[in-house]
Protein backbone atom coordinates (compact mmCIF):
# COMPACT_ATOMS: atom_id res chain seq x y z
CA UNK A 1 0.00 0.00 0.00
CA UNK A 2 1.45 3.43 -0.84
CA UNK A 3 2.33 5.14 2.65
CA UNK A 4 1.20 8.34 2.29
CA UNK A 5 -2.43 6.77 1.96
CA UNK A 6 -4.08 7.63 4.67
CA UNK A 7 -7.17 5.00 5.85
CA UNK A 8 -10.28 6.88 6.99
CA UNK A 9 -11.56 5.43 10.08
CA UNK A 10 -14.68 3.64 9.89
CA UNK A 11 -16.90 6.07 11.66
CA UNK A 12 -15.96 8.46 8.78
CA UNK A 13 -16.95 5.79 6.39
CA UNK A 14 -20.25 5.01 7.65
CA UNK A 15 -21.04 9.23 7.93
CA UNK A 16 -19.96 9.09 4.59
CA UNK A 17 -22.57 6.95 3.45
CA UNK A 18 -25.25 7.83 5.53
CA UNK A 19 -24.39 11.45 3.70
CA UNK A 20 -24.29 10.11 -0.07
CA UNK A 21 -27.71 8.74 0.90
CA UNK A 22 -29.24 11.05 1.92
CA UNK A 23 -28.47 13.48 -0.44
CA UNK A 24 -29.27 10.92 -3.29
CA UNK A 25 -32.69 10.45 -1.17
CA UNK A 26 -33.82 13.46 -1.71
CA UNK A 27 -32.68 14.36 -5.15
CA UNK A 28 -34.99 10.71 -5.67
CA UNK A 29 -38.07 11.90 -3.84
CA UNK A 30 -37.83 15.60 -5.95
CA UNK A 31 -38.15 13.76 -9.16
CA UNK A 32 -40.44 11.23 -7.97
CA UNK A 33 -42.68 14.56 -7.02
CA UNK A 34 -42.68 15.49 -10.30
CA UNK A 35 -44.36 12.46 -11.84
CA UNK A 36 -47.16 13.21 -13.71
CA UNK A 37 -47.88 8.97 -13.87
CA UNK A 38 -48.36 6.76 -11.17
CA UNK A 39 -46.03 4.31 -9.60
CA UNK A 40 -46.26 0.61 -9.42
CA UNK A 41 -45.07 -0.73 -6.14
CA UNK A 42 -43.40 -4.43 -5.99
CA UNK A 43 -42.55 -5.91 -2.31
CA UNK A 44 -41.30 -9.41 -1.05
CA UNK A 45 -40.32 -10.44 1.94
CA UNK A 46 -37.54 -13.10 3.62
CA UNK A 47 -36.25 -14.30 6.87
CA UNK A 48 -32.41 -14.65 7.18
CA UNK A 49 -31.17 -17.58 9.85
CA UNK A 50 -30.79 -15.21 12.35
CA UNK A 51 -34.51 -15.07 12.23
CA UNK A 52 -35.07 -11.43 11.29
CA UNK A 53 -37.66 -10.40 8.92
CA UNK A 54 -36.86 -8.10 6.19
CA UNK A 55 -39.19 -6.47 3.26
CA UNK A 56 -38.24 -4.89 0.29
CA UNK A 57 -40.25 -2.65 -1.38
CA UNK A 58 -39.57 -1.27 -5.30
CA UNK A 59 -40.98 1.57 -7.18
CA UNK A 60 -41.55 1.21 -10.79
CA UNK A 61 -42.63 3.82 -12.76
CA UNK A 62 -41.73 5.84 -16.46
CA UNK A 63 -39.83 9.06 -16.04
CA UNK A 64 -40.03 12.97 -17.87
CA UNK A 65 -37.78 11.62 -20.36
CA UNK A 66 -40.42 8.17 -21.10
CA UNK A 67 -37.76 5.39 -19.57
CA UNK A 68 -38.81 2.69 -17.13
CA UNK A 69 -37.17 3.51 -13.68
CA UNK A 70 -36.71 0.62 -10.59
CA UNK A 71 -35.88 2.28 -7.43
CA UNK A 72 -35.66 0.31 -4.57
CA UNK A 73 -37.36 3.09 -1.88
CA UNK A 74 -37.36 0.89 1.55
CA UNK A 75 -35.43 -2.14 2.80
CA UNK A 76 -35.73 -2.47 6.45
CA UNK A 77 -36.89 -5.11 8.93
CA UNK A 78 -39.82 -6.17 9.50
CA UNK A 79 -40.61 -7.49 13.11
CA UNK A 80 -42.51 -10.64 13.30
CA UNK A 81 -45.25 -11.59 13.10
CA UNK A 82 -45.77 -10.92 9.75
CA UNK A 83 -49.64 -10.37 9.63
CA UNK A 84 -51.40 -8.45 6.87
CA UNK A 85 -51.96 -5.17 8.75
CA UNK A 86 -48.29 -5.11 9.80
CA UNK A 87 -47.10 -5.43 5.70
CA UNK A 88 -49.78 -2.88 4.60
CA UNK A 89 -48.41 -0.29 7.66
CA UNK A 90 -45.43 -0.72 6.84
CA UNK A 91 -46.19 -0.09 3.00
CA UNK A 92 -48.19 3.06 3.68
CA UNK A 93 -45.37 4.48 6.27
CA UNK A 94 -43.08 3.93 3.46
CA UNK A 95 -45.08 5.35 0.57
CA UNK A 96 -45.70 8.32 3.16
CA UNK A 97 -42.27 8.85 3.93
CA UNK A 98 -41.62 9.30 -0.13
CA UNK A 99 -44.66 11.45 -0.60
CA UNK A 100 -46.02 8.78 -3.06
CA UNK A 101 -49.48 9.69 -3.28
CA UNK A 102 -50.61 8.16 -6.93
CA UNK A 103 -49.99 4.32 -7.16
CA UNK A 104 -51.25 2.54 -9.92
CA UNK A 105 -50.69 -1.58 -8.52
CA UNK A 106 -48.72 -3.65 -6.24
CA UNK A 107 -47.20 -6.97 -6.65
CA UNK A 108 -47.24 -9.15 -4.09
CA UNK A 109 -46.35 -13.12 -4.10
CA UNK A 110 -49.35 -15.55 -3.28
CA UNK A 111 -48.54 -16.02 0.55
CA UNK A 112 -52.01 -16.37 2.31
CA UNK A 113 -50.70 -13.30 4.67
CA UNK A 114 -50.69 -10.83 1.74
CA UNK A 115 -54.59 -11.35 0.56
CA UNK A 116 -54.82 -9.65 4.18
CA UNK A 117 -52.60 -6.77 3.64
CA UNK A 118 -53.93 -5.84 0.30
CA UNK A 119 -57.53 -5.47 2.05
CA UNK A 120 -55.94 -3.60 4.47
CA UNK A 121 -53.89 -1.32 2.20
CA UNK A 122 -56.59 -0.62 -0.52
CA UNK A 123 -58.58 0.70 2.64
CA UNK A 124 -55.63 2.89 3.64
CA UNK A 125 -54.99 3.85 0.31
CA UNK A 126 -58.75 4.93 -0.86
CA UNK A 127 -59.05 7.46 1.87
CA UNK A 128 -56.36 9.45 0.35
CA UNK A 129 -58.57 8.79 -3.17
CA UNK A 130 -54.64 7.21 -3.78
CA UNK A 131 -56.57 4.43 -5.89
CA UNK A 132 -57.75 3.96 -9.21
CA UNK A 133 -61.23 2.74 -9.77
CA UNK A 134 -61.14 2.29 -6.00
CA UNK A 135 -58.72 -0.32 -6.33
CA UNK A 136 -60.27 -3.01 -8.58
CA UNK A 137 -57.33 -3.66 -10.15
CA UNK A 138 -54.80 -2.65 -7.90
CA UNK A 139 -53.98 -5.97 -6.53
CA UNK A 140 -51.02 -8.19 -9.59
CA UNK A 141 -50.39 -11.35 -9.07
CA UNK A 142 -46.53 -11.84 -9.00
CA UNK A 143 -47.16 -14.27 -12.32
CA UNK A 144 -43.31 -16.27 -11.97
CA UNK A 145 -44.52 -16.62 -8.27
CA UNK A 146 -47.36 -19.03 -10.20
CA UNK A 147 -45.44 -20.46 -12.06
CA UNK A 148 -42.83 -21.45 -9.43
CA UNK A 149 -45.94 -22.32 -7.31
CA UNK A 150 -47.61 -24.80 -10.39
CA UNK A 151 -44.14 -26.13 -11.62
CA UNK A 152 -42.93 -27.41 -8.12
CA UNK A 153 -45.90 -29.35 -7.70
CA UNK A 154 -46.03 -31.14 -11.18
CA UNK A 155 -42.44 -31.83 -10.69
CA UNK A 156 -42.94 -33.40 -7.70
CA UNK A 157 -44.90 -36.40 -9.01
CA UNK A 158 -41.63 -37.61 -10.58
CA UNK A 159 -39.45 -36.98 -7.42
CA UNK A 160 -38.23 -40.68 -8.03
CA UNK A 161 -36.61 -40.32 -11.41
CA UNK A 162 -35.46 -36.93 -10.28
CA UNK A 163 -33.68 -38.52 -7.23
CA UNK A 164 -32.31 -40.79 -8.92
CA UNK A 165 -30.61 -38.29 -11.09
CA UNK A 166 -29.75 -36.05 -7.92
CA UNK A 167 -28.01 -38.83 -5.96
CA UNK A 168 -25.73 -39.78 -9.68
CA UNK A 169 -25.30 -36.13 -9.96
CA UNK A 170 -24.04 -35.47 -6.24
CA UNK A 171 -21.94 -38.86 -6.49
CA UNK A 172 -19.69 -37.96 -9.79
CA UNK A 173 -19.79 -33.98 -8.57
CA UNK A 174 -18.19 -34.91 -4.54
CA UNK A 175 -14.53 -34.84 -5.74
CA UNK A 176 -11.66 -34.96 -8.20
CA UNK A 177 -11.50 -38.46 -7.61
CA UNK A 178 -15.08 -39.42 -9.33
CA UNK A 179 -15.27 -36.56 -11.54
CA UNK A 180 -11.83 -37.23 -13.55
CA UNK A 181 -12.92 -41.27 -14.22
CA UNK A 182 -16.92 -39.37 -15.39
CA UNK A 183 -14.61 -37.22 -17.70
CA UNK A 184 -12.97 -40.40 -19.13
CA UNK A 185 -16.20 -41.71 -19.31
CA UNK A 186 -17.43 -39.10 -21.44
CA UNK A 187 -14.41 -38.55 -23.74
CA UNK A 188 -14.70 -42.77 -24.41
CA UNK A 189 -18.20 -41.97 -25.73
CA UNK A 190 -16.83 -38.98 -28.21
CA UNK A 191 -18.88 -36.29 -26.09
CA UNK A 192 -17.24 -33.13 -26.97
CA UNK A 193 -20.01 -30.78 -24.54
CA UNK A 194 -18.28 -28.15 -22.99
CA UNK A 195 -20.99 -27.87 -19.81
CA UNK A 196 -20.63 -29.55 -16.41
CA UNK A 197 -22.82 -31.19 -14.15
CA UNK A 198 -24.81 -29.03 -11.66
CA UNK A 199 -26.69 -30.14 -8.79
CA UNK A 200 -30.08 -28.72 -7.66
CA UNK A 201 -31.91 -27.45 -4.95
CA UNK A 202 -34.67 -29.31 -4.52
CA UNK A 203 -36.98 -26.15 -3.66
CA UNK A 204 -35.73 -24.48 -7.10
CA UNK A 205 -37.39 -26.18 -9.78
CA UNK A 206 -35.30 -24.19 -12.44
CA UNK A 207 -32.15 -25.23 -10.89
CA UNK A 208 -33.87 -28.85 -11.54
CA UNK A 209 -34.23 -27.80 -14.71
CA UNK A 210 -30.51 -27.08 -15.48
CA UNK A 211 -29.69 -30.12 -13.47
CA UNK A 212 -31.07 -32.19 -16.19
CA UNK A 213 -30.83 -30.32 -19.24
CA UNK A 214 -26.98 -31.00 -18.55
CA UNK A 215 -27.01 -34.57 -17.69
CA UNK A 216 -29.25 -35.22 -20.36
CA UNK A 217 -25.82 -34.36 -22.56
CA UNK A 218 -24.02 -37.01 -20.31
CA UNK A 219 -26.66 -40.03 -20.59
CA UNK A 220 -23.95 -42.34 -22.45
CA UNK A 221 -21.21 -40.98 -19.85
CA UNK A 222 -23.07 -42.09 -17.17
CA UNK A 223 -23.90 -45.24 -18.66
CA UNK A 224 -20.21 -46.28 -18.83
CA UNK A 225 -19.98 -44.96 -15.39
CA UNK A 226 -22.20 -47.58 -14.48
CA UNK A 227 -20.08 -50.19 -16.00
CA UNK A 228 -16.65 -49.22 -14.50
CA UNK A 229 -17.33 -47.95 -11.15
CA UNK A 230 -19.09 -50.51 -9.13
CA UNK A 231 -19.15 -48.17 -5.92
CA UNK A 232 -21.64 -45.68 -7.98
CA UNK A 233 -24.32 -48.61 -8.32
CA UNK A 234 -23.74 -49.33 -4.08
CA UNK A 235 -24.28 -45.53 -3.52
CA UNK A 236 -27.01 -44.56 -5.48
CA UNK A 237 -28.76 -48.45 -3.85
CA UNK A 238 -27.92 -46.81 -0.26
CA UNK A 239 -28.14 -42.92 -0.77
CA UNK A 240 -30.71 -42.65 -3.33
CA UNK A 241 -33.58 -44.47 -5.50
CA UNK A 242 -31.03 -46.71 -7.10
CA UNK A 243 -29.49 -45.81 -10.69
CA UNK A 244 -31.04 -44.27 -13.80
CA UNK A 245 -32.81 -46.75 -15.57
CA UNK A 246 -33.82 -46.11 -19.63
CA UNK A 247 -37.22 -45.12 -18.62
CA UNK A 248 -35.89 -42.56 -16.46
CA UNK A 249 -33.79 -41.32 -19.21
CA UNK A 250 -36.96 -41.40 -21.38
CA UNK A 251 -39.08 -39.75 -18.79
CA UNK A 252 -35.77 -36.56 -18.04
CA UNK A 253 -35.76 -36.36 -21.84
CA UNK A 254 -39.46 -35.63 -21.54
CA UNK A 255 -39.18 -33.36 -18.46
CA UNK A 256 -36.40 -31.38 -19.99
CA UNK A 257 -38.75 -30.39 -23.21
CA UNK A 258 -41.52 -29.92 -20.90
CA UNK A 259 -39.74 -27.72 -18.64
CA UNK A 260 -38.05 -25.95 -21.05
CA UNK A 261 -40.71 -23.91 -22.08
CA UNK A 262 -41.72 -23.25 -18.43
CA UNK A 263 -37.49 -22.27 -17.95
CA UNK A 264 -38.08 -19.48 -20.73
CA UNK A 265 -41.68 -18.63 -19.83
CA UNK A 266 -40.50 -17.34 -16.33
CA UNK A 267 -37.49 -15.26 -17.87
CA UNK A 268 -39.35 -13.67 -20.28
CA UNK A 269 -41.93 -12.14 -17.59
CA UNK A 270 -39.07 -11.79 -14.61
CA UNK A 271 -37.45 -8.77 -16.32
CA UNK A 272 -37.59 -5.13 -14.47
CA UNK A 273 -35.60 -3.93 -17.74
CA UNK A 274 -38.43 -3.30 -19.93
CA UNK A 275 -42.38 -3.55 -19.34
CA UNK A 276 -43.90 -7.00 -19.40
CA UNK A 277 -47.82 -6.24 -18.80
CA UNK A 278 -48.12 -6.05 -22.58
CA UNK A 279 -47.58 -9.81 -23.25
CA UNK A 280 -48.98 -11.32 -20.10
CA UNK A 281 -52.12 -12.61 -21.58
CA UNK A 282 -49.91 -14.42 -24.66
CA UNK A 283 -47.41 -16.26 -21.87
CA UNK A 284 -50.28 -16.69 -20.07
CA UNK A 285 -52.33 -18.67 -22.73
CA UNK A 286 -49.02 -20.39 -23.81
CA UNK A 287 -48.71 -21.99 -20.46
CA UNK A 288 -51.94 -22.74 -20.59
CA UNK A 289 -52.10 -24.79 -23.64
CA UNK A 290 -48.52 -26.62 -22.69
CA UNK A 291 -50.43 -27.78 -19.62
CA UNK A 292 -53.96 -29.32 -21.96
CA UNK A 293 -51.58 -30.40 -24.60
CA UNK A 294 -49.81 -32.73 -21.65
CA UNK A 295 -53.16 -33.71 -20.19
CA UNK A 296 -53.22 -36.67 -22.83
CA UNK A 297 -50.00 -37.87 -22.45
CA UNK A 298 -49.24 -41.36 -23.11
CA UNK A 299 -46.81 -41.58 -19.99
CA UNK A 300 -49.49 -41.93 -16.77
CA UNK A 301 -46.88 -40.09 -14.31
CA UNK A 302 -46.88 -37.11 -17.28
CA UNK A 303 -50.32 -37.07 -17.70
CA UNK A 304 -50.76 -37.02 -13.52
CA UNK A 305 -48.11 -34.28 -13.34
CA UNK A 306 -49.92 -32.44 -15.95
CA UNK A 307 -53.64 -32.67 -14.43
CA UNK A 308 -51.84 -31.81 -10.99
CA UNK A 309 -50.32 -28.32 -12.37
CA UNK A 310 -53.85 -27.08 -14.78
CA UNK A 311 -55.75 -27.67 -11.18
CA UNK A 312 -53.13 -25.47 -9.38
CA UNK A 313 -52.55 -22.52 -12.40
CA UNK A 314 -56.24 -22.05 -12.35
CA UNK A 315 -56.93 -21.87 -8.98
CA UNK A 316 -54.21 -18.86 -9.07
CA UNK A 317 -55.08 -17.77 -12.48
CA UNK A 318 -59.10 -18.08 -12.40
CA UNK A 319 -59.14 -19.78 -16.13
CA UNK A 320 -62.07 -20.93 -17.81
CA UNK A 321 -61.92 -22.19 -21.22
Amino acid sequence: MQRKFYVISRTTVTKDIIGIFNEEKKKLKGHMKELSGRVCITTDMWTLIQNLGYMVLTAHFVDKDWKLQKKIINFRVLPHPHKGEAIAKAVENCLLEWGIEKVMTITLDNAKNNDSCITELKKRLNKRNGLLLGGEFFHIRYFAHVINLVVRDGVNEVKRTIKRLRQSVKYVRSGPSRIQPFKKCASDENLTTKRALCLDVKIRWNLTYLMIDTAMEFEKAFDRLEEHDPNYKIECDVKGEGLLGDSDWRKLKALQTFLEEFYKLTKRVSSSKYVTSNTYFDELTQAKDLLIDNLTNDDVDFCEMAMKMDAKFDKYCNFDL
